[in-house]
């Protein structure tokens, strides 16, 4: 089962949250992996554990709704033993510990163990419950380090209980079958309540993806920041360069959530589109440095100057001296002024390119 190229990292907290869950046996929303012949992009590790390829031919199931607590559930319990202190630094965040005969007015205690050493021997590490030999070596030191026997028994019962509560909960999985990469889109979107959000960018890239491109949109967006490093602009907001993408591709209402829609109507003017803004961005971000002296993108005062730049900068590659003072004027007025606290980002765009009434801008 792959994990789609939709899902998100695990936040640290997730490990805690979801381990004194399976303890509580607390009802779980199901899985939701969709079968599929289709070549779609996928990431390669789930629990930052590497995942093997798939069979070639055969059909691969794509995680939509609770990658996850999968990924989390998977990286915590299934992690090798030579990965544990020889991992990178990390790797804290998947050894997840319950500590034992911490249990007061119904409170259980999970916790990470980043601290120099060995965890103290009370600690039950979660990954040793569906091991029984790395159970019988922690209960033995547990056993070794009690000074009172009975103490140690006590915490060892605990123990099972816990490593019994944890196997035998059971996730309810809802399998999806066939359907088109826009549907699977469609549920992700409308089932992905409590995981990390998809953005904009994410939701495009994916409605846009071809099989026939190794890169995506999210990727050429990537790259066009990393060009930008070495002159102070590779920190712009990601979402600034896609909806500049989405300006020069001839779209006026880059603030849409309409974002299917969207999708197909920009699907086939996409790449031209954003080899036209890799190179109005350039000229927007050498006007930014060299005329307006702004040096790094984070004194830029507004993101969208940045967007509306490189829409200018696509519509007139070489403006005039009257064209550039004017500019100029435009942005230090928009800036003092706080014009874009509350701009429409729409009807700017519009206004660029001379349409709702807008007006040029001439020398």
């Amino acid at each position: 089962m792959g994990g789609a190229a939709l899902a998100a990292p695990v936040p640290a907290p997730a490990e805690i949250d979801l381990a004194a869950l399976l303890e509580r046996r607390a009802q779980a929303s199901p899985e939701r992996p969709a079968e599929t012949n289709l070549g779609l992009p996928s990431l390669d590790r789930v629990g930052d554990i590497p995942a093997p390829e798939p069979p070639a031919g055969s059909a691969v199931s794509f995680v939509l709704d609770g990658h996850q607590r999968l990924s989390t559930l998977f990286g915590t319990l299934m992690r090798p033993a030579e990965d544990i202190g020889s991992a990178p630094a990390n790797s804290w965040i998947w050894r997840v510990f319950r500590e034992l005969g911490s249990d007061r007015n119904n409170r259980l205690v999970y916790r990470h163990w980043r601290k120099a050493g060995e965890p103290p021997a009370s600690f039950l590490p979660v990954r040793s419950v569906l091991r029984t030999l790395d159970f019988l070596t922690f209960a033995r030191q547990l056993q070794a380090a009690s000074e009172d026997p009975r103490t140690g028994d006590a915490m060892i019962n605990e123990a099972e209980q816990v490593s019994q509560r944890i196997k035998s909960y059971r996730f309810a999985v809802i399998r999806l079958q066939g359907g088109t990469l826009e549907q699977a889109i469609e549920v992700f979107s409308r089932l992905n309540s409590k995981g990390s959000a998809m953005t904009p960018q994410q939701m495009v890239s994916a409605l846009t993806y071809s099989s026939s491109s190794e890169v995506n949109l999210g990727d050429q967006v990537s790259l066009m920041l990393e060009g930008l490093g070495d002159r102070g602009f590779a920190g712009l907001p990601s979402n600034v360069v896609f909806r500049a993408v989405l300006a020069v591709a001839g779209e006026e209402d880059v603030q849409s959530g309409r974002w299917e829609s969207l999708a197909r109507r920009t699907r086939a003017r996409l790449n031209p589109a954003i080899e036209q803004t890799e190179v109005a961005l350039s000229r927007a971000v050498d006007f930014l440095r060299h005329e307006i002296r702004v040096p790094v993108a984070r004194l830029v005062p507004y993101s969208i100057q940045v967007l509306l730049l490189t829409a200018f900068f696509d519509l007139c590659p070489k403006p005039s001296d009257g064209q550039r003072r004017i500019l100029t004027r435009w942005f230090w007025s928009t800036s003092w002024s706080g014009f874009f606290a509350s701009a429409n980002t729409t009807q700017d765009v519009v206004t660029y390119r001379g349409g709702g009434g807008g007006n040029r801008i001439r020398s």
